[in-house]
């Protein structure tokens, strides 16, 4: 048995932190700003213009509002992702203890406010503020995989001014310019070279010094964290197309968000090694890849926290969809929806650093065979669809009962699934409803509940080539199932 470098070390732990974050913004994107949509399980969306939460789904239907409308509401996701059979081993192969089973909750709350107005007879514009991915997630800290994920959460804010123009009676066009702030935060236990788990082989290795008991607790206590935020600029180009007083056809096209999240990565209790006790006359070396010993306690050393500027690109991809709404009768009509997801460019995740000469940098750019580098993960992500399909049915002059169906799948490759994100394909099933308040508001409710796929994960660490650095493992089955309910009011000048 024997411990590993500290650049394998670092760079693994990295690796892991650095595939978190991404995902909670691919895996997580979110559909929850519109519940007049969301009760035709976003069937139609696009196509069916009711309300100002029209600007996000379709800016060209901005020309269809018949006046200045407010629109203001919200949705709450929650739910609960239940593992079982899980098991875990450290860097060295070894058993780590911990709960084998339990569950964490998902939980978020998606406010959105959308305002719209005619310029004149041709133009619109309008104004909107949402989320289009949020996600927060928490595993207790006895969870066997303490060391793969502990907490998640992840928001983006988008602030999209408007502008539509009708080309002609039957079709119009629309642009959004898309002003987003995202805000991440993650943190986790590490095991750095088992050291953690091998009090006595490490107390019996040392003991020829004549040192006594070596072994440092701290070294059970190692954590990350991770908080980073950055600005980014997107724009939705959306058309409606109305053939027929009785249909109507809407094509949306969302370009990238691109975020470059820079912060400090930091790292509390990593071992000091030999080779980076230069300079200490208090540290003992004992070999160039093994911790020094701490003269001043009699412990193996360890830093209390360890950071470097860093930067980790982010991107919530490409979209384009095709809505239908069709008319059938004055009291029933009937949505469907297409959408792709271009996940097929998230390849891989890389981590730079920011300072020319920095701690962590140093010792894990000669691994990862690329200057300035702290981590490089393949992902190899597939694109993604979703179909929808849902009804209509006005019950009368005040009152509009929806429901619809969703499927869509998951971007994510078995081998790719991690403890933050465990997802598979999902499907989902809403209900809802508009109500005529009075000549001036208009309320919408609806209700939505996703079924997941059951689904495993088989966790490594890998370095640039592909290859396992450690053998640290997680293995786990999921059963995820989440609710949601939103609630919107509209208000018309």
């Amino acid at each position: 048995m024997q411990y590993k470098k500290l650049s394998i070390i670092i760079s693994s732990l990295l690796l892991s932190s650095s595939f978190s974050q991404i995902t909670q913004a691919a895996g997580f994107k979110i559909y929850e700003q519109s519940t007049s949509s969301m009760g035709n399980a976003y069937a139609g969306r696009g196509a069916v213009v009711e309300d100002a939460s029209i600007l996000y789904s379709n800016p060209a239907g901005l020309t269809k509002l018949p006046g200045a409308s407010l629109s203001i509401g919200g949705g709450y996701i929650f739910g609960q992702s239940e593992y079982s059979n899980v098991s875990a081993t450290n860097v060295l192969g070894q058993p780590v203890s911990g709960e084998t089973s339990g569950d964490f909750d998902i939980s978020e709350v998606v406010p959105y406010a959308f305002y719209a107005s005619p310029i004149n007879d041709e133009w619109a514009w309008g104004v909107g503020l949402y989320a289009p991915a949020a996600i927060s997630s928490t595993y207790d800290e006895n969870f066997i995989g303490r060391n793969f994920a502990q907490d998640t959460e992840l928001t983006i804010i988008s602030l999209q001014p408007t502008l539509a123009y009708q080309v002609s009676e039957q079709f119009s066009v629309g642009l959004g310019i898309s002003i987003s702030y995202a805000e991440g935060r993650l943190t986790a236990f590490k095991d750095i070279g088992g050291l953690c788990e091998n009090e006595d082989f490490i107390n019996a290795a040392y003991a020829p010094l004549g040192l006594g008991d070596v072994h440092n607790s701290n070294y059970c206590d190692i954590q990350y964290e991770l908080d980073s935020s950055d600005w980014a600029v997107s724009a939705t180009l959306g058309a409606l197309w109305q053939p027929s007083r009785e249909t109507s056809i809407a094509f949306v096209y969302n370009s990238a968000i691109d975020l470059t999240l820079a912060n400090d990565f930091e790292i509390t209790n990593v071992p000091i090694v030999g080779a980076a006790a230069g300079g200490h006359d208090d540290l003992f070396v004992v070999a160039p890849e093994l911790p020094a010993v701490d003269l001043n306690t009699g412990l193996l050393a360890s830093s209390p926290l360890e950071k470097e500027a860093a930067q980790m690109d982010l991107t919530l991809p490409q979209n384009f969809s095709i809505s239908v709404d069709q008319v059938l009768s004055p009291e029933l009509s009937v949505q469907a929806s297409l959408q792709w997801m271009d996940w097929s460019e998230f390849d891989n995740i890389s981590i730079i650093s920011e300072q020319e000469t920095g701690p962590i940098s140093q010792v894990t750019e000669a691994d990862l065979n690329e200057d300035g580098y702290i981590a490089y993960i393949p992902e190899k992500w597939e694109d993604t669809f979703a179909l929808a399909l849902g009804v209509t049915y006005q019950w009368s002059p005040k009152v509009k009962l929806k429901t619809g169906v969703a499927y869509d799948t998951s971007p994510i490759p078995q081998e790719r699934r991690t403890a933050r994100i465990p997802t598979d394909d999902r499907i989902w099933w809403t209900i809802g409803g508009n109500w005529q308040l009075n000549s001036d508001w208009t309320l919408d409710l609806a209700y939505g509940y996703m079924w997941m796929k059951d689904t495993s994960i088989n966790e490594f660490e890998y370095n640039v080539q592909d290859q396992r650095i450690t053998n640290a493992n997680l293995t786990a089955d999921y059963d995820t199932n989440v609710h949601l309910l939103s609630v919107q009011l509209n208000y018309w000048l």
